[in-house]
Order: C-alpha cells, then sequence, then structure tokens
C-alpha cells in the first residue's frame, strides 16, 4: 500500500512539473496526456487486486454455501425427525424383549422417508439379532449333558437317537417375538426377520 502511495506522488509530482516547465505547445498536450495515462494506470493497479480479491473471496463464500446446504439437506428436520421415530421404536422392541427374557444384540428397521407416499413412516421391515433366552444360558452354564436312549432288544442293542426339539423351540420362540414385534408396531409378521446368535 505505501508503495502504491509513493508511486501516485512520484505522478503526481512529475505531471505538475512537466505542465509547468514545457511552453504551451504540441509538445506539452502530449506528455501531459502520456503523464495522465500512467497516473491512471497506477491509480487502477490496487483496483485490479482489489477486484481479484473480492472474486476469489466470492468464490469461497460459494463454495461454503454450497457446503451448508449439502449438510442441511444431508442433515434435515425431516431426517433427524425420522431417525428418532426409529430409535423409539428399537427401545420399545428391547424393552418388550427384556420382559420376555430375550437378550437382543441388534434391531434394524426400515421405514418408508417418502412424505409423498401415502405409507409414509410405515414400518416396511424389522429384522432382529436375538440370543437365547436368558433362563437357556443359566441352564446351559450347569454343563447339562444329555445321555443317548440305548435300546435293548431281541435284534441286540442299539442307540436310539432323540429327536432335537431345540428347532421346534426355536419356531416356538419366533412365532413368539414374531407376534409380539408385530403387534407393538403394526406390521405384518412376514416383514419381521429373526436372526439367532450362537
Amino acid at each position: 500500500m505505501l508503495d502504491w502511495v509513493v508511486k501516485i506522488c512520484v505522478a503526481a509530482i512529475l505531471f505538475t512539473v512537466v505542465s509547468y516547465i514545457l511552453p504551451k505547445s504540441n509538445i506539452r498536450n502530449a506528455s501531459t496526456i502520456a503523464l495522465s495515462f500512467v497516473f491512471l494506470s497506477i491509480l487502477i493497479m490496487p483496483l485490479s487486486d482489489f477486484t481479484t480479491e473480492i472474486i476469489s473471496q466470492k468464490i469461497m463464500l460459494e463454495t461454503e454455501k454450497n457446503e451448508l446446504v449439502n449438510q442441511a439437506q444431508n442433515d434435515s428436520a425431516e431426517h433427524q425427525v425420522i431417525e428418532h421415530y426409529k430409535s423409539r421404536i428399537k427401545e420399545e422392541i428391547e424393552k418388550a424383549l427384556k420382559e420376555k427374557k430375550y437378550v437382543c444384540r441388534e434391531i434394524i428397521i426400515t421405514v418408508d422417508e417418502n412424505m409423498s407416499s401415502e405409507s409414509f413412516a410405515q414400518i416396511l421391515s424389522v429384522a432382529l439379532n436375538i440370543s437365547e433366552k436368558k433362563e437357556e444360558k443359566e441352564e446351559a452354564s450347569i454343563n447339562k449333558i444329555e445321555v443317548p436312549n440305548i435300546v435293548i432288544d431281541k435284534h441286540g442293542i442299539k442307540i436310539e437317537k432323540e429327536e432335537s426339539t431345540g428347532n421346534e423351540d426355536m419356531k416356538v420362540y419366533e412365532n413368539e417375538i414374531k407376534d409380539m414385534v408385530s403387534e407393538l408396531v403394526g406390521t405384518d409378521k412376514s416383514k419381521i426377520m429373526i436372526r439367532w446368535d450362537e
């Protein structure tokens, strides 16, 4: 800035000296016109820097605005409400499962987020990741050993394998959980998926 002021002062002094020293003629007119262009160019020099700075700042502001708009769209109020809605449903399902002594590891809820559709906020599917019932875990911790039935008849000795009721129990538990979740969230049982942890 100081350099620019010095240049203006030098140009003004030079302009004044030339206009007083040179006699009134074509030379004086040509030199004053030339010096006025020099003076004008010195005056405009920081203005060009200023305009480039303004343009660069405008570009920066535009990019910041675009970033803010993208953030606002990604984290809009509707999105926050839907996420809160999902978390409340998860809490209710976890509470209901806890009462029935089921340990739930993970709940994934899919909701219709299209605000223009008639089924907006309707639960499309529920996926549950459940481990065994708490009572069964405690029972299993006693190291219960099942012994197969030994049958002795006229054909000899044979070991009868008991058909495990584990799968039947799981189906009963699954139906119980699906009924409970379906009643709680109001979705069809076919849209509720259960995965058992081992």
